[in-house]
């Protein structure tokens, strides 16, 4: 006896969030279960069988189709590579988290979110897709307990931006679903441009970003603004694939330009003035989502491989990031760079993997961002404004400049007597550091591995 597919994706996360709550007094034994869950279901995602024939094969899960309350959940080979990948980027995230301890709740709410995200991916209505994956983020960000405040207030603004949202994409769901979108292509238009900046972070709609990196625990980043963003990015581009009208929309391409010029704007004065580090890695997150907007501005089919290639990379970043700070935090008493002197000799392979990552962020060459980050600046360059993308290029230097001038400051003497803590990490840390500045160097080089993911996930876009 076989199940029908959809099944798998959708009931999975939840029996394996269900394991991790019973384990949850042994911490360790949580994240195991975690791992090994995110893994199994990606290895069976992939092996599933979506021939929807009558015979639909051996295996406990198989065919593309399942009828939930009259409406059909449809599983396609596109949404299929989707799964896998953000299964085994909850996995490795997992894997992290082993090492750097995260809040109790991280596993087993983080494994939850993902039932009601398959679901959005996987139901024929945009509309109601839109309510599954509100869902999904209200459950994601149930994963962290703040650690620098009492209020969750960035978990909050990110929710209320998603929630604020939603009616707007309700909206347009409806109007495209009744076939009223060409009598309305004004009202759809500005709506759909208000609802992309809210979730993408444009101008001016940021406000959320800095507050989740500043009070959530190191490796959250990785999960919301890599994993579930390229899950929004990706739920955004097949929409905007089956419409293809709205793409050359003037106004909508000029609204999305704009928006997103001002977030990297914004962004790299925030970097100027960066006197934390969770503030400096806070905005150039921010610097790299205002471009992930302007890539929903470039011609088909560059917009679908850009966009992707940039959530992939900035997924990387983020991994890199996370692990870079645990360590750092772990030595420094004040969230201030000026109070980091002495750092950068007494942790060189942990602040290595901090800029490094910090740079990928950016764009800079060698690292996995620089390929989408100027394929933007080309794109927007050519079809759009030629000052605009010279504006871009100031952006990206400022940023640039203000993580060179951070790296003085971890190598210079302290002012006063106090020591930084000594911590001596094991020699497979360091192995472990190493090997993961040559992969992600090695991926700068050589980005085949991003391109063939690029490319699996680019049919999401073409549904």
């Amino acid at each position: 006896m076989s199940f029908p597919g959809p099944i798998l994706p959708i009931l999975g996360p939840v029996l394996v969030a269900g394991v991790a709550l019973l384990l949850g007094r042994w911490p360790r034994a949580r994240t195991i279960a975690g791992v090994t869950g995110s893994f199994i279901i990606a290895g069976w995602i992939a092996a599933l069988s979506l021939d929807s024939g009558s015979d639909i094969g051996p295996g406990l899960f198989a065919g593309d189709t399942w009828l939930l309350l009259g409406r059909p959940f449809v599983l396609t080979e596109s949404v299929q590579s989707l799964f896998v990948f953000l299964w085994i980027g909850l996995g490795i995230l997992f894997l992290l988290a082993l090492l750097f301890p995260q809040d109790p709740a991280f596993v087993p709410a983080a494994l939850a979110a993902f039932s009601p995200l398959a679901a959005a991916f996987m139901v024929e209505l945009f509309s109601i897709g839109a309510v599954f994956l509100t869902i999904a983020v209200a459950m994601i960000v149930m994963s962290y307990k703040p650690q620098q405040f009492k209020n969750p207030y960035g978990a909050l603004r990110y929710l209320l931006i998603f929630t604020l949202s939603l009616p707007l994409l309700l909206l347009v769901g409806w109007l495209f679903e009744s076939q009223q979108a060409t009598f309305f292509s004004t009202l759809v238009v500005r709506v759909l441009a208000l609802a992309v900046a809210l979730l993408l972070a444009g101008f001016p709609f940021y406000i959320w970003v800095y507050p989740l990196v500043a009070e959530a625990p190191l490796l959250f980043p990785a999960l919301i603004f890599g994993l579930m963003q390229t899950a929004v990015i990706s739920f955004l581009l097949s929409f905007l694939w089956t419409h293809p009208w709205l793409q050359h929309d003037p106004q909508f391409l000029l609204w999305l330009r704009w928006s997103g010029a001002g977030t990297v704007l914004v962004a790299s004065v925030l970097i100027l003035t960066a006197v934390k580090w969770r503030f400096l890695m806070a905005h150039l997150l921010l610097l790299n989502m205002g471009m992930s907007l302007l890539a929903l501005t470039l011609p088909a089919p560059e917009v679908w491989e850009v966009s992707l290639m940039t959530h992939l990379a900035r997924f990387v970043s983020l991994l890199l990031a996370g692990m870079a700070m645990c360590l750092l935090e772990r030595q420094l008493q004040s969230p201030i760079i000026a109070d980091s002197r002495g750092l950068g000799r007494q942790n060189p392979l942990g602040f290595v993997l901090l800029v490094y990552s910090f740079f990928s962020l950016v764009g800079t060459p060698l690292t996995p961002g620089f390929f989408p980050q100027w394929a933007i600046i080309a794109g927007i360059g050519h079809q759009a404004n030629v000052w605009l993308a010279v504006l871009l290029v100031l952006a990206l230097t400022i940023s640039v400049y203000a993580v060179l001038r951070v790296l003085i400051v971890p190598f210079g003497d302290r002012d006063n007597q106090e020591q930084l803590s000594e911590v001596k990490y094991s020699r497979w840390m360091q192995g472990l550091i190493v090997l993961l500045l040559i992969l992600a160097v090695s991926l700068a080089l050589l980005p085949q591995p991003l391109l063939t993911a690029t490319s699996s996930l680019i049919g999401i876009s073409n549904g």
